[in-house]
């Protein structure tokens, strides 16, 4: 489906959209934040909003014994994404802990197991509008 969508949008010279589908297929790097989403796009709302819909997930967190939620943006590839989704497959736990990088106090976030399926989803129905839209 990436290259098929890469394809479409490099026909209609779709820049802000190419570039989404390879950042797709090879990750997005580890100290991405959605604020730095802006300068891999420049201004085309649309593929901001599709990003961050289908990579942004609210984690769990414990602070002064209280359960809060912290938004964390998934970063890895889809081919990443999908080896974790199919390692979590029908796990015993029904929540996962990630540990975030940064500095040493950084605290865990905590997910629904099906997290990693969840974004995949996301990501293969914002990139199927996407291919509606500039096919319309």
């Amino acid at each position: 489906m990436l290259t098929a969508a890469e394809n479409i949008f490099a026909g209609r010279a779709d820049t802000a959209r190419v570039r989404w589908i390879q950042l797709e297929r090879r990750g997005y790097g580890e100290a991405t934040a959605t604020a730095d989403l802006h300068a891999l796009f420049g201004e085309s709302p649309p593929v901001l909003a599709a990003v961050r819909r289908s990579r942004v997930r609210s984690g769990r967190v414990m602070i002064g014994g209280v359960v809060r939620h912290w938004p964390h943006f998934f970063c890895e590839s889809v081919a990443e994404l999908r080896l974790w989704a199919r390692k979590l497959e029908g796990g015993e736990s029904e929540e996962i802990t990630l540990q975030l990088a940064g500095t040493p106090n950084t605290p865990n976030l905590a997910f629904d197991r099906d997290v990693f399926a969840d974004v995949l989803t996301c990501i293969a129905i914002e990139i199927a509008d996407a291919i509606r839209l500039v096919a319309a």
